[in-house]
């Protein structure tokens, strides 16, 4: 299975292309990003103090290459999911949703154990993969918080990813990959 956590559509040329990428693969399992939710449901009335007038462009623009029926099933995303792995109690989002439900809560731009632990603290889960925030991180604090990075948005030119391998006698391995790509 795989699961994505950050957002499928937001920045970059083909929207539409890339939904249809990730839901004619077998296994893939989509959560509902910030972006995500801007191409489902559109722009929120009023617009959000937050989103400048560039930002409600691309969002707009981004929405327009997006067939409403492709809407319709990104509508359908879960926020979370919480799967038992190995025993393990783990959870799949891209990042907690605000207390007002009105999107998600601001990023921690440095993210330590104990501000994860915070900004996690209604979760219950043993790992918790999360996105939205792109660089890497991988932290222990009452639970191993990973977010994997991004796929091809970040500063450099590399989409990173983890993968979990399940071995029923040594348990759950955790890797990190980071895989350069041409801009």
């Amino acid at each position: 299975t795989i699961y994505h956590t950050d957002g499928a559509v937001g920045t970059g040329p083909y929207p539409q292309e890339v939904l249809d990428r990730l839901l004619h693969t077998p296994g893939m399992r989509c959560l509902m990003g910030n972006h995500d939710e801007l191409c489902a449901f559109g722009i929120p009335e009023p617009r959000p103090d937050w989103m400048d007038d560039l930002f409600a462009a691309n969002t707009v623009w981004t929405r327009a290459q997006v067939d409403p029926e492709l809407q319709d099933v990104m509508a359908s995303w879960p926020y979370e999911i919480i799967e038992t792995v190995a025993g393990h109690l783990v959870a799949f989002l891209h990042y907690p949703l605000d207390p007002r439900g009105c999107g998600f809560v601001d990023i921690v731009p440095e993210p330590d154990r104990g501000n994860l632990d915070e900004l996690f603290r209604g979760l219950q889960a043993e790992i918790i993969f999360y996105g939205h925030h792109h660089p890497a991180a991988d932290h222990t604090g009452r639970a191993r918080y990973i977010n994997p990075g991004s796929l091809g948005c970040g500063p450099e030119a590399v989409a990173r990813f983890t993968v979990i391998d399940v071995d029923l006698k040594d348990g759950l391995t955790i890797q990190h990959y980071a895989a350069p790509y041409d801009r």
